[in-house]
């Protein structure tokens, strides 16, 4: 931190004021209660101010009320108004009711709003700390105010503080302070509330079935992302199509510095791919935040063992476990994900040198070897290469190309290689004069 405020000696416990826009269900809720119930009473006296009015039931989790008043913790609501200078005034009524001397803020709204309140105390030696959770480039996009707001407000705030480095990097070109200015604190968890939990009593709460494997994903789920476009997209699809065990929506990719590219395709039946996949990882699907799979699909090859190193190439698990199992595939052609590149990611939008391409590669064949052990596939399948093609809904040269390659690479006899390609390029030629290709 650049400063460090601490209790004059004999003095009374300093009145620090959090702000925050919700006690709903995000996050942010949850690291201000941490932080609030950390503080020594005995050097702080802790205080909370809500932006969402109390009655508005659907921004506030009770049980997350409960938890700030049992902890002693003082909560109080704004005066919430669609004239947001009735807010920054019942921010402002606030900070001087309860004597704050250090303001801390958290997230985008309560950092102008709040920040705009406590300049009024700046004279009287308020001291102001801003703090972001998040990047809020969708946000600032809708209300370019509230970025001007930033950029103004950064003259009379003494900290700031960014949950990771690509949130400080976000900050710092956005607001344009240079990134000395931002400290990063990682968000932290209450480690005993993952202690002493009984599995099976877990599942019983959750009403989870006992006897079937559970996925936990853990991430933001934010408009910007359009999961529930794609959500909805892909049930449409498992509706209409029985076969179908797995939906890959095309995507646009948004990069940090505002350019974005689609990586979209026609919609399209992909067919199998357990020929394509059973010797090397072949990519037919999307990123992760991109795709969708039948739970029952899902359960064929999880769990992995965990010896290997594939927490970093999650995509690849899922997309080539989905092929070998025998998952038939759909394209879904219109965009339904922004996809961002933010700078943390593990792979995407990053330069590797030969050593980490190579290494990158052996997880991938390793990751084949195993799941084809794992499903008892036989050691050749090259021979049912022209089979699968035909179960593709419109085949482009990239696939026709590819299954050729696989036949070239198996461990057929030269006369079962010529056959199998002779019969994928009469299906790949009729195919095309028939318009169906």
């Amino acid at each position: 931190m650049h400063h460090d405020y601490v209790r004059p000696n004999g003095g009374s416990p300093i009145h620090v004021g959090m702000v925050l826009t919700t006690l709903g269900h995000g996050g942010v809720p949850e690291v201000v209660y941490q932080l609030m119930r950390g503080l020594p009473t005995d050097r702080f006296c802790a205080h909370l101010c809500v932006l969402k009015r109390e009655e508005d039931a659907s921004n506030v989790c009770p049980e997350r009320a409960e938890r700030f008043s049992a902890a002693g913790l003082d909560v109080s609501f704004a005066h919430d108004s669609s004239r947001k200078i009735e807010t920054v005034a019942s921010v402002a009524d606030w900070i001087a009711d309860r004597g704050i001397a250090l303001l801390h803020t958290h997230s985008n709204r309560p950092n102008v709003v709040g920040r705009m309140a406590g300049a009024l105390f700046r004279s009287q030696g308020l001291a102001v700390v801003a703090h972001y959770h998040n990047q809020y480039d969708d946000k600032w996009e809708r209300d370019p105010a509230m970025l001007s707001l930033e950029r103004r407000l950064v003259a009379s705030t003494d900290a700031m503080i960014a949950v990771s480095e690509s949130v400080l990097r976000h900050v710092a070109e956005n607001i344009g302070v240079d990134e000395q200015r931002i400290d990063v604190i990682p968000n932290g968890v209450d480690a005993s509330a993952f202690t002493g939990v009984d599995r099976n009593d877990a599942r019983r709460a959750l009403v989870l079935d006992a006897t079937r494997p559970v996925v936990g994903l853990i991430g933001r789920i934010t408009e910007q992302k359009g999961q529930d476009d794609f959500v909805e997209a892909a049930l449409a699809i498992y509706e209409r199509r029985k076969d179908v065990g797995f939906v890959a929506a095309s995507h646009r990719v948004r990069f940090s510095d505002g350019t974005a590219k689609e990586c979209a395709e026609d919609e399209r039946d992909l067919g199998y791919s357990i020929v394509r996949c059973h010797r090397q990882p072949h990519w037919v699907g999307a990123p992760t935040s991109c795709l969708s799979m039948r739970r029952s699909v899902l359960a064929q090859f999880l769990p992995f063992d965990s010896r290997f190193g594939w927490r970093t190439c999650a995509d690849e698990c899922l997309v080539v476990g989905a092929s070998l199992v025998g998952a038939r595939k759909h394209s879904l052609g219109t965009v339904h994900v922004n996809y961002r590149v933010h700078g943390d990611n593990a792979w995407h939008g990053r330069r590797y040198d030969a050593a980490d391409r190579l290494f990158r590669r052996l997880e991938g064949l390793r990751l084949c070897q195993t799941l084809r052990e794992k499903l008892s596939l036989p050691d050749e399948l090259a021979m049912l290469a022209a089979d699968e093609f035909r179960t593709m809904e419109r085949p482009s040269r990239r696939d026709y190309r590819h299954y050729c390659r696989v036949v070239q690479d198996s461990r057929l006899s030269l006369i079962a290689k010529l056959r199998a390609r002779a019969d994928l390029l009469s299906t790949y030629w009729f195919g095309r004069k028939r318009g169906k290709i």
